[in-house]
């Protein structure tokens, strides 16, 4: 079975490798299908949830979509937006 590890650069394990050799640590970012907008997996490892609870924000209203055919796409405004909506706490713990 491969295992991901990330380096130090990485701390949120966004460019993890392959050890089995799959990936390249130095490759550039894959170019998106649709630009302006992530698929279901890209916002899953953003979020650093599984692709399961992306669906089911979907399906929940909480994160809109646009369908091609019927592959989902997720606006990058409808990730800000989302973003935008969390409280943000700051180190005193008052919310922002």
């Amino acid at each position: 079975m491969a295992r991901l590890t990330n380096d130090a650069s990485d701390p949120a394990g966004l460019g993890a490798t392959d050890e089995a050799g799959g990936g390249s640590p130095g490759r550039q970012a894959r170019q998106r299908a649709v630009p302006g907008f992530l698929d279901i997996g890209e916002v899953a490892a953003l979020f650093g949830r599984a692709r399961r609870t992306i669906r089911w924000w979907i399906a929940t209203g909480r994160l809109p979509v646009v369908r091609i055919g019927r592959t989902p796409f997720v606006p990058e405004t409808a990730i800000s937006a989302l973003l935008g909506t969390a409280g943000v706490s700051d180190p005193d713990g008052a919310e922002q």
